[in-house]
């Protein structure tokens, strides 16, 4: 693969070096005449685009009749451009021919819109079907994208990186960004312009006159210029602020009045973006987007504004914690959706009775945003630890509950015989508030071990509150997804519950024991634990054929996924049959473990619901339970006062040697002391679940080589 840099006399070839950090500039001096190659000896390939939803195509059928016209000769994968209107017969009336996928990317020259990805009608990928030598043109992120990077360089392929060219004059023509940035700035205004009360232009007549629309755009870039623009065009009084002198100038010369602060400062940065501002810069900032704020019609923003990669910061054991999280932020948007739309619609609701329908979607949306936002946080809480994850029961829990409901509900009364706006604001107000408190008091009334199922229950929550933003909004895929959210999720819930024997209201409401559980004293646990060490524990792995792992939460809190996943890959090469059985409430949320397992590398196939493996456990040799307590539990079918009674789980205790791995001898989030720990088949390992998984790998690989 070649590494071009750029220098004032063209372009620079530095061999053939494996260098992935690649930085690339084309300069409209560079071309194959300089090589000896004729343009009629070369051909240029345009393959359809295999990126999921991607519609662009890298060249129209404008853009192959000039390079025809320059001699190359062009082939043009069937379809190509069917996503952006251009037929096959747009394509061959311009003198390209039409070839397919394979023949297109063996060109001399491939032309793409988006890097070279894998090719599922083909099953392989695109980079494979390159010709050695070749070049691509492309958007490739190379510092994204290392391992293409490497596929790349052993085809030997030159690579000019559209999205690394500099931003400098001389490479202009090869600013593939500014063209979307350009459709942007337009789209805004336009979409502005349909939301607005009135024309953009001023209008004067016999009756009188309507002053001109004032608009404001923070950004002088590519889509803030158009955008400027556009909004002048239309009539539109327009102001423009940006921190650098030149982009003021710009706005200037489009009409725009540009704005500018007190504090002396230059936002020139490098490569032509803005730098970051001082304190006292930003401040004055705001205060003049402030005054105008109060003076202008609509506000336009095309800042980039660089954020915080919060996603990769996320360990997968801490996904339940993140979902419930976003889940608060839906309920509060449902709030903050339902109380504007009222504000906005109020004037229809006296004049249109089908109105009716728009306000009483909004007060229970609020009702629902405002449960789901607390009863979020609350869920959040007791997860990260915040919060103590034991139920807090309350006295008359259930009569405060009821009460917050019967509030709420007759809260809709005077909302919807009372006209009045003062009215309808307050009855918002208030159940806002109202259901606020409900989801604090419903979630905090149910234990941690309940926690997959109050995470399934707020995602069908917050699913119809997204359901009544997409009524109001008038917008159909909100709609549609909201409802397909709120039904997968309660769903969920109940499967969830069925596998804990439990139903969804004794869940909800913190409710103690499983519908089974009778009224008589637990049973009494006698006996003595057996206690074994790594080295006793690799022994019995050494001779067990069959070999079932149960992990549990405490795996994901102690992050063992990633030596349990190489332990089994030994164990596997060593013709050893390893299986993992997951118990559906196993974790904080649905299916954590089966994500955990497969973020590490163990193959799906291995991984095996409780349903699915619980009969072979008898015929099984040895059964590893990491972090399992609960789900593990004999008691529930050994002791018809247990609080768990019922409860499937998975029967480890009926396989021929168990070993435990778990930090003590303690409960589990139920809080019910478990048979397995004193029965003669079963070991524990006492001590941190990362630290043991690591010394059993450690010495299953010792012995194995």
């Amino acid at each position: 693969m070649c590494l071009l840099t750029c220098h004032s006399n063209g372009v620079k070839f530095l061999g053939d070096p494996v260098y992935l950090d690649i930085r690339v500039c084309v300069f409209p001096s560079c071309d194959f005449r300089s090589s000896g190659i004729p343009y009629k000896q070369l051909t240029v390939g345009v393959p359809k685009e295999v990126f999921l939803n991607e519609r662009r195509v890298a060249l129209s059928p404008a853009g192959v009749q000039a390079l025809i016209k320059q001699g190359f000769n062009v082939v043009v994968e069937s379809g190509a451009g069917e996503a952006a209107k251009f037929s096959d017969d747009h394509y061959v009336a311009v003198g390209a021919s039409i070839r397919d996928t394979k023949a297109v990317l063996a060109s001399d020259l491939v032309v793409k819109v988006r890097a070279p990805c894998f090719n599922p009608v083909l099953g392989l990928h695109e980079a494979e079907l390159l010709k050695e030598g070749s070049t691509l043109v492309s958007f490739i992120y190379p510092a994204q994208n290392r391992d293409l990077m490497e596929q790349l360089s052993q085809r030997k392929a030159t690579v000019l990186a559209m999205d690394q060219v500099p931003r400098i004059t001389i490479a202009q023509g090869f600013d593939a960004l500014s063209s979307m940035a350009n459709i942007a700035g337009y789209k805004s205004v336009v979409l502005a312009a349909n939301n607005f009360g009135r024309f953009f232009t001023g209008q004067i007549t016999a009756a009188g006159k309507v002053p001109p629309a004032k608009v404001l755009i923070i950004g002088g870039g590519v889509a803030g210029l158009a955008a400027a623009g556009t909004a002048r065009a239309m009539g539109a009084v327009v102001r423009g602020f940006d921190t650098r002198a030149a982009a003021l100038e710009q706005f200037k010369s489009l009409g725009a009045e540009p704005l500018e602060v007190d504090v002396k400062e230059s936002g020139e940065g490098q490569g032509g973006y803005a730098k970051e501002m001082s304190k006292e810069f930003i401040e004055a900032e705001m205060k003049l987007f402030a005054k105008q704020c109060l003076d202008i019609d609509i506000l336009i923003s095309t800042a980039l504004i660089p954020g915080l990669t919060i996603a990769k910061r996320i360990q997968i054991s801490d996904l339940p914690q993140l979902v419930a999280a976003f889940h608060s932020l839906v309920g509060l948007a449902a709030v903050l959706t339902c109380v504007a739309e009222y504000m906005v619609e109020y004037p229809h609701f006296a004049t249109d009775p089908a109105a009716n329908l728009t306000k009483i979607v909004a007060y229970l949306g609020t009702y629902i945003g405002g449960v789901t936002f607390s009863g979020s946080l609350v869920a959040y809480g007791k997860l990260q630890g915040i919060l103590n994850s034991a139920p807090l029961l309350l006295p008359g829990r259930h009569v405060l509950n009821a009460s917050l409901m019967a509030a709420s509900v007759g809260g809709m009364v005077p909302y919807m015989l009372d006209p009045s706006y003062t009215m309808g604001l307050t009855c918002l107000g208030s159940v806002s508030a109202l259901s606020a408190v409900m989801g604090v008091t419903l979630t905090a009334a149910i234990g941690g071990a309940d926690m997959p199922v109050v995470i399934t229950v707020l995602n069908s929550y917050s699913g119809w509150a997204l359901c009544a933003e997409g009524f109001l909004l008038n917008n159909n895929l909100l709609t549609i997804v909201g409802a397909l959210i709120g039904s997968s999720g309660a769903i969920l819930s109940y499967i969830m519950c069925v596998a804990m024997n439990r139903s969804l209201a004794n869940v909800i409401l913190g409710g103690y024991g499983t519908s089974s559980t009778g009224t008589g004293k637990p049973m009494e646990i006698t006996g003595t634990h057996t206690e074994v060490t790594v080295d006793q524990t690799v022994e019995m792995i050494r001779e067990a054929q069959s070999i079932i792992i149960t992990p549990g939460y405490g795996l994901c809190a102690a992050k063992a996924q990633y030596p349990i996943a190489d332990l089994v890959k030994m164990l596997k090469e060593q013709s050893k049959e390893v299986r993992f059985g997951i118990h559906p409430v196993a974790g904080r949320m649905p299916g954590q473990l089966n994500v955990l397992l497969a973020e590490a590398g163990v193959p799906y196939d291995m991984v095996l619901e409780m349903d699915e493996i619980n009969e072979d456990f008898p015929e099984t040799d040895l059964v590893l339970v990491i972090g399992a307590n609960d789900t593990v539990n004999s008691a529930s079918q050994e002791d018809p006062n247990s609080i768990i009674a019922g409860m499937p789980v998975l029967e480890v205790w009926k396989a021929k040697q168990v070993v435990v791995m778990k930090r003590s001898l303690g409960v589990g989030y139920a809080a019910v002391d478990n048979p397995i720990f004193y029965k003669p088949n079963t070991a524990m390992l006492l001590g941190d679940a990362k630290k043991t998984c690591d010394a059993l790998q450690a010495k299953v690989r010792e012995l194995s080589q």
